[in-house]
């Protein structure tokens, strides 16, 4: 179960840093190296990563294996929001000039995630990824705090 929670965690600092990466909505007209975003954006992935690690230590106390209504409960209160602030704050970050169409797709990819997971937050608790595509471009991208 711990593997479980982990997977959670990390599922959940991934779709964080996906949909955070899709910064292409930004008004701001600044612009940042590619370096520049990477190194920000895997900070602020690194940052919810470890707030949803520190949190699944809550779960399964006393070497309990936690329930599925506490793993979606974790879902659903921890994942999810640490994910969507994430997500806000790759969003404020200026795209690299040439970047903006793989950005966006990580974005998408990550925002169709975070509503797989308010739809059913079962699927961040098993086998399946509802970030898996987000996790894989986000990675291919250098986001790897994101897509880890």
């Amino acid at each position: 179960m711990r593997k479980a929670l982990s997977a959670l965690a990390l599922t959940g600092a991934s779709v964080l840093l996906l949909a955070a990466c899709g910064s292409s909505g930004s008004d701001t007209t600044a612009t940042i190296t590619k370096a520049a975003f990477l190194k920000q954006g895997n900070a602020i992935c690194a940052n919810g990563n470890k707030e949803i690690d520190q949190a699944s230590k809550n779960l399964g106390q006393n070497g309990e294996q936690p329930s599925q209504a506490q793993l979606e409960k974790f879902v659903n209160e921890t994942v999810l929001p640490s994910v969507e602030k994430q997500v806000a704050a790759l969003e404020a970050l200026p795209v690299p000039s040439g970047d903006e169409d793989q950005v966006q797709a990580i974005l998408d990819a990550a925002n169709q995630g975070i509503e797989e997971g308010k739809q059913n937050p079962a699927s961040l608790t098993g086998n399946s990824d509802p970030f898996a595509k987000a996790s894989q471009l986000a990675n291919e991208y250098g986001l790897t705090e994101c897509g880890g």
